[in-house]
């Protein structure tokens, strides 16, 4: 199987995740992706959306990966998507991200997105040793920075990033969009895999990660 773009660590599939994830022959560290969820913003492919959570965490549970996972949904998405969970997920906390400052959507007041946290994160070296955040500020209000319809705040996305994983792990994102998440990883000296249908944001995607993989990476 043929990447749609590699380098440095960072790697791209442009196609259906649930085509794509199973011929993923590495193991993954962590989970970390935005799937379309109900009521996601206009714009999104959103065909049936508890149908493609259901199928996603089938092959999610037949696949070699390590049991930690974070998705991220909108404060008014209806949690129950996250019904069909693979038990081998443990829950472990939710993260308010909170919206500075709020706005209105049709009649709902939104604050906030949510990020489900599943797996053991405890320190490996003590009690203490490592925090992990159940909130978080992100700036919701500026100008667009690309032509995705839902992108993720890149400051947000880094910030978890550093906190949920370690150096050298390897990130899976099968929902991939504009590639915050493997923007991230390409910051933070990760290792990122990420699987986008839409061959116009994987383009976006790349554009971002090149950005980055040609400056200095951090080491957060």
């Amino acid at each position: 199987m043929k990447p749609y773009y590699q380098r440095d660590g960072i790697t791209i599939y442009h196609g259906d995740c649930l085509e794509i994830m199973p011929q993923l022959e590495q193991k993954f560290d962590l989970i970390f992706t935005d799937p379309p969820w109900p009521n996601v913003t206009a714009g999104m492919n959103t065909n049936e959306p508890y149908k493609l959570m259901e199928y996603f965490f089938k092959i999610l549970s037949k696949i070699e990966i390590s049991r930690k996972m974070i998705l991220f949904f909108g404060c008014d998405s209806d949690p129950r998507i996250i019904s069909t969970v693979p038990k081998q997920f443990t829950f472990f906390n939710t993260c308010w991200i909170e919206r500075i400052p709020p706005f209105f959507k049709g009649s709902k007041f939104i604050g906030a997105d949510i990020a489900y946290v599943f797996g053991d994160f405890k320190s490996p070296t003590g009690i203490g040793k490592k925090v992990y955040n159940q909130m978080i500020g992100m700036v919701s209000g500026g100008q667009r920075i690309n032509d995705h319809p839902a992108p993720r705040n890149q400051k947000t996305m880094d910030k978890m990033i550093s906190i949920y994983s370690h150096l050298e792990e390897i990130i899976l994102d099968p929902f991939l969009g504009s590639g915050t998440t493997l923007t991230a990883c390409a910051k933070l000296n990760r290792k990122g895999v990420g699987i986008e249908i839409e061959e116009k944001y994987c383009e976006i995607a790349v554009m971002e990660i090149e950005k980055v993989l040609n400056q200095t990476r951090l080491d957060l």
